[in-house]
This record gives C-alpha cells, structure tokens and sequence, in this order.
C-alpha cells in the first residue's frame, strides 16, 4: 500500500464497499484506479463524464439524496470547507462506511498552503475533538485519514494547533500507522 488509491480500494475490497464518492475529482488520476459497482464524482470543471457532477461540493451536498459506503474527500483544501465536507459527509455515509481525506498530514509547514495539503489537518483535528468515531491515517501520501462513524473512537481535544503543535503529534492525535498498522485497522 503506498497511495490513496490503495486505500480507498483495500476499503472497497475490505468491506464489498458498492457505492463510492468522491469529492474533488479534478485530473482523474485517482477516480480512474478506483474498483467499485457505482462510482459518483464531483468536480466544478467540466470533465465530461456522466458520473461526474459539474457542481461545487456545497452545491453537489445541498441537492443529493443519495447514500454512499465510501466517501473520498480530496477537494478544497481550506479548513472551512473541508469542515462543510465533513459535516456533510457525515449526513450521507452509510452505517459502516467509511470517509477517507487527502492531505491529512502535511509534512512541513510550506505543505499546509492552499497548493499543497493546505488546513486540512485543522479540519480533521476539530472533528477528532467533536466525534467519538474512530480515525486511522495511512501515513504515507501526505497522509490519507479514514474516519469511521459507526466505530467508537476516543474524543482527543486538539482544536485550534498550529502546524508546528500537530505535527510532533500526529501520531497520537490522528492514529498513524504504517501500512502493516493500516491493514491490521481494519481487520479488527
């Protein structure tokens, strides 16, 4: 396992995943690697595909009505939407699904721009303060975080960190495992 990619397709295969979203499609790179029935995109460029939604996450989350076992958040990289998509992902994710983000873990302080991983990990840390859900980081690919909401996971009280506060931390605080600790995760 080295990518996001690996990931969201060892959760597919994990759990017989069906339904995949996911929210900032952009160059297909990772939506074109992705194995699963039904595949729903959201990206605000036009891709000419009819599985993907030419609509901002806001507008995609405000007018679905669908469900979704699995949820890839990889779009606006700005902690203030990342915590809309967060809020609205947790509306629509299936009982035992699973919310995957990119970016979760910047690995030095240029990396937290709006062109890198941006505030993410602000994001994902407010969420780890507010849930008792569980959270695991596969901790290559500037860290990709899955949060499961129908598992119970202890309530860390870490808002409000500066990168240089998370980053000696980051372990601890979103669960970060190499990908032997990532695998062992889920088979739990």
């Amino acid at each position: 396992m080295k990518t996001r990619t690996d990931v969201i397709n060892f959760l597919i295969q994990n759990f017989g995943y069906k339904d995949y979203l996911e929210v900032g499609v952009q160059y297909k790179d990772n939506w074109n690697k992705i194995v699963c029935e039904n595949k729903t995109g959201v990206e605000p460029q036009n891709l000419h595909d009819p599985l993907i939604h030419c609509l901002t996450s806001d507008q995609f989350f405000e007018q679905n009505k669908n469900k979704y076992d699995i949820i890839f958040i990889d779009g606006d990289h700005n902690y203030h939407q990342v915590r809309k998509d967060i809020k609205n992902a947790l509306e629509i994710i299936k009982e035992g699904g699973c919310i995957v983000f990119h970016d979760a873990v910047p690995y030095c302080i240029e990396y937290t721009g709006e062109y890198h991983c941006g505030t993410v990990f602000k994001a994902l840390l407010e969420a780890r303060s507010e849930y008792d859900i569980d959270f695991c980081t596969f901790e290559e690919d500037h860290g990709v975080c899955v949060m499961r909401k129908d598992v119970k996971g202890e309530k860390i009280e870490c808002r409000d960190l500066t990168w240089e506060e998370f980053y000696p931390r980051r372990v601890e605080l979103l669960n970060v495992k190499d990908s032997e600790g990532f695998i062992k995760h889920f088979e739990a």
